[in-house]
């Protein structure tokens, strides 16, 4: 579960950037709670319900296995994601950093 500030911000960027599909979702007035399925099984939750702010101390980590890394971190700078720096570790296996203490929305 990853606390958000900015629903609309977040779902922009999970949905139309990672091109995940919203699963269960369910809001109270401006609080949610969506989830999004991963391919393979799992979800990743965005929510707003709770009080913390996003940070590095806030949630976990979301890791994604790709066919082909450089072609994913072209398309994400072509939609506009935030800036991140890329650390890698094998040729498919990198981690992105947020240029920012934390996640901008």
């Amino acid at each position: 579960m990853y606390p958000v500030r900015n629903v609309a911000r977040a779902r922009q960027f999970y949905e139309e950037t990672l091109g995940l599909t919203a699963g269960l979702t369910g809001n109270k007035g401006d609080q949610w709670w969506i989830e999004y399925d991963l391919p393979g099984g799992g979800c990743v939750a965005l929510t707003n319900f709770i009080p913390d702010e996003p940070s590095a101390a806030a949630g976990g980590t979301i890791a994604f296995e790709v066919e082909d890394l450089d072609a994913l971190i072209a398309d994400l700078k072509s939609k506009g994601a935030p800036p991140y720096r890329i650390v890698r570790f094998q040729p498919r296996l990198a981690k992105a950093m947020s240029a920012s203490a934390s996640i901008p929305w």
